[in-house]
């Protein structure tokens, strides 16, 4: 009799191993990869959405009656992008494409401040490319349109 209890208790043993090794495949192979893909697509749609919001703010300020300097829209624009940045960070898949490229924008904001007024907002506009190849497969193929 105690054989058989000895035997069950490593089959039962081997069996929830299995079962935890398949669990974590599973997990690893089918629910974590679209996670990721949606936490890249939420950070995509979060810098899309600063990237907005940073240029009608710039376009708020350079509207107004008398103008505001160039230091201070510059200004504006860069903490407005500064927010967009540092959120989708957060929201993107760690190690993703979508992250590397915001971090390489990141460090690539650095460089630059209000002083240095639309010069500073120009070459920040210009190093967006890698951002956006990395989040071309996100966005909408075609708009829908009434009746679909």
């Amino acid at each position: 009799m105690k054989k058989n209890r000895w035997l069950i208790a490593v089959i039962s043993l081997i069996a929830v191993s299995l079962l935890a090794i398949g669990g974590t495949i599973f997990y690893g192979t089918a629910i974590m990869p679209g996670q990721r893909v949606a936490a890249d697509k939420k950070a995509c749609d979060t810098f899309a959405l600063g990237l907005v919001t940073a240029r009608t703010q710039a376009v708020q300020l350079l509207e107004k009656n008398p103008p505001e300097s160039d230091a201070n829209v510059a200004q504006a624009y860069l903490d407005a992008i500064d927010k967009a940045i540092d959120q989708a960070f957060t929201e993107a898949a760690s190690k993703s494409d979508v992250a590397n490229a915001l971090a390489q924008l990141g460090l690539a904001r650095i460089s630059y401040d209000a002083t240095q007024g639309f010069a500073a907002i120009t070459t920040l506009e210009n190093s967006y490319d890698p951002l956006k190849t990395a989040c071309e497969p996100f966005k909408p193929t075609e708009s829908p349109t009434a009746g679909n």
